[in-house]
């Protein structure tokens, strides 16, 4: 009887239990390149499986689930489909797309708050705080996770949201502490309180579009 050759996905890694799976996947985008870009990029620890897309110029989509979720028929789905039909995986969001959504809300909020606060540059550099803030978040400036929290905690509590969001714009300014987070010093005059605004998000502004991400 022949012996069966062991296969291995070209954008696999396999890990040890209860290893950093985000590590594992940051390790593997290095080696992307010298394995023809993989469009799936996939880590497991025998007990946990993340896979993420890599599709060129399609927003990423992340896929997550531990060993025992296969039971369900969804998640078996996801795992026959990285073997047999990786394109079923497919985001299907393009970055043009998401850059138009994001902009259009990032519009919205800005004519809400203008009802509320007549100071169009206030508005505007509020707005500009927002936006790096998203952008610091998404390079990692910032701990990560802390202003997923922070934006969630403003949509939940919307008359509090100009306080924390104050508190970490303080922060950021001069560089100290969040919570048990440090916070880096970010200059330029965008944290330095000038160009307040008065208003506070409203009960319907949402900051986060809906996330190209399923699993657990």
């Amino acid at each position: 009887m022949a012996r069966r050759s062991k296969i291995r996905l070209p954008g696999q890694l396999q890990k040890k239990k209860k290893r950093d799976l985000g590590a594992a996947l940051e390790q593997l985008t290095r080696y992307a390149a010298a394995l023809e870009n993989p469009p799936l990029h996939i880590a497991c620890d025998t007990h946990l499986f993340r896979i993420e897309t890599r599709w060129t110029n399609e927003v990423p989509a992340t896929y997550q689930f531990e060993l025992d979720d296969l039971a369900e028929p969804r998640n078996l789905n996801i795992l026959r489909a990285v073997f047999h039909n990786p394109e079923e995986l497919r985001s299907g969001r393009t970055r043009e797309k998401l850059t138009k959504e994001a902009a259009d809300r990032f519009q919205s909020l800005s004519d809400s708050l203008q009802h509320r606060n007549p100071d169009r540059e206030a508005v505007a550099h509020f707005v500009n705080q927002l936006v790096f803030g998203f952008f610091a978040d998404s390079v990692k400036l910032l701990p990560q996770g802390l202003w997923k929290k922070l934006i969630e905690a403003c949509n939940r509590k919307p008359r509090q949201s100009k306080a924390f969001l104050a508190e970490l714009f303080g922060q950021m300014a001069k560089g100290g502490e969040l919570g048990f987070e440090d916070i880096r010093e970010f200059n330029g005059g965008l944290f330095d309180g000038r160009g307040r605004s008065n208003g506070r998000m409203s009960r319907s502004t949402s900051f986060f579009p809906p996330r190209a991400s399923t699993g657990a």
